[in-house]
């Protein structure tokens, strides 16, 4: 005679599977990026820091995305975002700015810090109906990491300008015009 299983080994199996779905959803959302980033690999001009930085991201992002929540509400969005620094630092070389090999404070440091600003307005028009304020600080990670992928160097001073940049874009968007036209947060 058979036994029946158990009600706790029924309820063990039904959350594995549960899980395990979660994951599958996560890493199918992920597929695009971690091609993107493949292009990058192949495409860039630093493999090594695009495969541990991209891989970081992905692993992120995956993460993110299976456990939800607020990270999970920001893994798009974040990488949607971070993709205007990145455009912004290869459009400076393909127009033939080239940087010495310990930096570049004149065009690289600047670039970073608009496409940072840019990123994070655009992250918060991303969210702006997403409840909560930590999906933005969730996102403006994602764009610094991201946006460091654009970056020749990625020195301390290009990932200072992105955080800047994103910062900085994070109290513009909190300042919200009230209904008497003065200024909230």
């Amino acid at each position: 005679m058979a036994s029946e299983p158990s009600s706790a080994r029924v309820l063990e199996r039904v959350e594995r599977a549960y899980e395990l779905g979660r994951m599958r959803r996560a890493l199918l959302a992920m597929l695009p990026i971690a091609i993107v980033i493949g292009i990058y690999l192949v495409l860039g001009r630093r493999p090594l820091f695009a495969f541990v930085l991209g891989g970081l991201l992905v692993l992120l992002g995956t993460t993110w995305l299976w456990r939800g929540l607020d990270p999970g509400k920001a893994v798009g969005p974040g990488f949607v975002a971070g993709v205007i620094p990145v455009l912004l630092l290869n459009c400076l070389f393909l127009f033939g700015h080239s940087c010495p090999a310990g930096g570049c404070t004149t065009h690289c440091l600047p670039t970073c810090i608009v496409g940072g600003l840019a990123a994070g307005l655009g992250l918060a028009y991303l969210l702006r109906r997403v409840p909560g304020k930590r999906v933005w600080w969730y996102g403006g990670g994602l764009i610094v990491l991201t946006g460091l992928l654009g970056c020749p160097h990625a020195t301390s001073s290009h990932l200072g300008g992105l955080v800047v940049g994103v910062l900085a874009a994070g109290l513009l968007s909190r300042l919200r015009p009230k209904s008497d036209g003065s200024v909230t947060d």
